[in-house]
């Protein structure tokens, strides 16, 4: 209580940015209520994407997938470079090809200069389907920000890079 009147005596608003200062030490109560609020924000975030997805037969990881093999040349990508290309990492990207093959949403074959690179394709079904999420699934993400100024969202993605910087 003490220090909420001493935030508001001073005019600041409790959830600005401090000016100036030290850094969140370690044991410092602020830094973990952050780390939270950003478990929080994703599970909010996460949970409302999967649902989206979900209409469609896909999880956010099989999404990502074919997100990536959207951007790839036409000779796609192989299961390790797929990989590395998702926003989150997964344990098995070959279970993720099983899955996306099976709903015929990409195809593989064997590299032609080494026959222990499986190369993934997206075919032309798996085209249509992130052209009809794409523009939807951006709605639903840019709609969590809705509320929030540019200035906000600004500061907001520099400070997550920044948080992000050392755990890299």
């Amino acid at each position: 209580m003490g220090r909420e009147r001493t935030i508001h005596q001073q005019g600041h608003d409790e959830h600005a940015p401090p000016r100036g200062g030290t850094t969140v030490g370690q044991s410092d109560r602020a830094g973990e209520e952050v780390l939270f609020n950003l478990l929080r924000t994703n599970a909010v975030i996460t949970n409302r994407v999967d649902r989206f997805l979900r209409d469609y037969g896909l999880s956010m990881a099989t999404y990502n997938v074919l997100r990536s093999l959207a951007s790839a040349d036409t000779d796609g990508r192989a299961v390790s470079r797929i990989g590395l290309d998702l926003v989150a990492r997964v344990p098995d990207v070959t279970r993720l090809v099983d899955r996306l093959e099976k709903l015929h949403l990409v195809q593989r074959k064997r590299a032609d200069g080494d026959r222990r690179v499986v190369q993934v394709t997206i075919t032309e079904r798996g085209r249509e389907v992130i052209q009809k999420i794409d523009g939807p699934l951006l709605q639903l993400l840019r709609s969590q920000l809705d509320h929030m100024t540019r200035q906000e969202v600004d500061l907001l993605n520099a400070l997550l890079h920044k948080a992000r910087s050392l755990g890299a």
